[in-house]
């Protein structure tokens, strides 16, 4: 007989600041994934969590009663973000439920968006960003295609700095 697996998933339901195990059915097989959102049963209705782990069912469980994960509803968080989550209950005595939901994206992801910047660009860009740098600062103008979450990010590490967007939209992409 092959070794169970389950999810331990946190709830997103206020109040409940408690993990609970959930078999993964082998309709998701691999799919599931520490930091995804998955809908699960809880005291008789169906509700969303995160999967905060994914192992064997904790001890003094009994095997029959457990439940299974219904369906993944999206990718949630990144394991990083979990783990930063357990830290940070311990460091400011929270619940783990907050952390998470306020690192979570606020709508349900299916899949990761494809790359908009081309690597090549983003290579130019940090070499321009040292060559100004090195002068005490001036003006740079980037290719459409420029990654500006990195060149911006560089800059701001060496003090104030003032970045024009040409749209709205475009600032709120950083």
């Amino acid at each position: 007989m092959p070794s169970l697996r389950v999810a331990r998933v946190v709830p997103d339901v206020t109040g409940v600041d408690k993990t609970f195990d959930y078999l993964i059915p082998e309709s998701l097989g691999d799919a599931l994934r520490i930091g995804m959102r998955v809908r699960v049963p809880l005291h008789g209705r169906n509700v969303a969590g995160w999967v905060i782990e994914i192992g064997e069912p904790s001890t003094g469980l009994e095997i029959s009663k457990l439940r299974s994960v219904i369906k993944i509803l999206g990718l949630g968080t990144t394991q990083e973000i979990i783990e930063l989550a357990h830290w940070a209950t311990l460091r400011w005595v929270g619940r783990i439920r907050s952390f998470i939901s306020t690192s979570a994206p606020s709508t349900l992801i299916a899949k990761v968006p494809v790359q908009r910047y081309l690597p090549q660009a983003v290579k130019r860009s940090s070499a321009a960003c040292d060559l100004v740098t090195e002068y005490g600062g001036g003006l740079i103008s980037v290719s459409p295609l420029a990654n500006p979450t990195a060149i911006v990010s560089a800059f701001a590490c060496n003090g104030p700095i003032i970045v024009v967007m040409p749209t709205q939209h475009r600032a709120r992409l950083l």
